[in-house]
């Protein structure tokens, strides 16, 4: 599952997309090409941006659609499994995907359809992505969470030894969370990270929630 300002989204396993209220009315219900499965999701500007496998194949693709009647606007093939996409302005979307044992950071162009190879990062898989601003992007890997600008063509830099299952950016208090083996960290001003959280069990995803 994922949220947009207004609601929130649940990709299930037949294909179908479920868009739903607070309250737990479902606003919007539709379905993907027969056989495609959704992964991962993001809505911005240019439209629902969803990342896909074709059921029981190694075939990946790209669906923009209309985000209120699901309509498929524009697809692409890729050539990985999306594991999570952002939205970098201008058009761009931000994809991480594993291949052949390295990470793989790309982006697609909603106006043109591209879909492009941005950076290789060499020996690990990649474990979550997490949206600062336009201009920078965190990636996390198996062994580093690296930086990087999706509209500039240059190398991730390492910001962090540690790996992150999942990363959210608080852009009220500009604190990044991190979740890392059995805690949640969280950072500012790229200082370093303080524990606000342990369980027993291993944290696999975490979300922020705003109360309005």
């Amino acid at each position: 599952m994922f949220s947009d300002d207004e609601l929130n989204y649940a990709l299930e396993s037949n294909g179908r997309i479920r868009a739903y209220n607070d309250d737990g009315s479902i606003a919007r219900s539709f379905s993907l090409p027969v056989g495609y499965i959704p992964q991962k999701g993001k809505i911005a500007e240019p439209g629902f941006l969803v990342a896909t496998q074709l059921d029981g194949t190694s075939s990946f693709q790209l669906f923009l659609l209309n985000p209120q009647n699901g309509t498929v606007q524009k697809r692409t093939s890729i050539p990985g499994k999306v594991i999570d996409v952002g939205y970098a302005g201008q058009s761009t979307y931000v994809l991480a995907y594993p291949k052949n044992g390295d990470a793989i950071i790309g982006t697609y162009n909603s106006l043109t359809n591209e879909f492009t190879e941005y950076q290789k990062i060499s020996g690990s898989i990649p474990l979550s992505l997490v949206r600062i601003s336009d201009t920078e992007f965190l990636i996390s890997t198996e062994n580093n969470i690296l930086r990087f600008n999706p509209h500039l063509p240059q190398i991730p830099t390492v910001l962090y030894s540690f790996a992150a299952a999942d990363m959210e950016y608080d852009v009220v208090t500009k604190q990044l969370y991190y979740a890392t083996g059995k805690s949640v960290w969280v950072t500012s001003n790229v200082q370093a990270p303080n524990t606000v959280l342990t369980t027993n069990d291993s944290i696999r995803q975490i979300e922020l929630v705003y109360n309005k």
